[in-house]
């Protein structure tokens, strides 16, 4: 708790000194927060297959901000 407490306060931090955080919104398919993508202010990115869909390993939900297209794996090129 401590450490996220500090990581969250890094987080805060550099916000307010102008800089825009990209983080991963994860690789275990949840819908699940995803820390640090689900701090406030962090632009969480999630990965898409070559056909624009979800890749099937991508977390999503709410917290999502942006996707992107992932690299190619024997998952996403199927």
């Amino acid at each position: 708790a401590r450490n996220a407490q500090h990581q969250r306060h890094s987080f805060t931090a550099a916000r307010n000194a102008g800089v825009v955080i990209f983080a991963a919104a994860g690789n275990n398919n949840s819908s699940q927060n995803f820390f640090p993508a689900s701090y406030t202010g962090v632009v969480s990115v999630s990965a898409v297959d070559r056909n624009a869909q979800k890749a099937p390993y991508s977390n999503f939900g709410p917290f999502v901000d942006i996707a992107t297209g992932a690299a190619a794996t024997p998952t996403s090129l199927t």
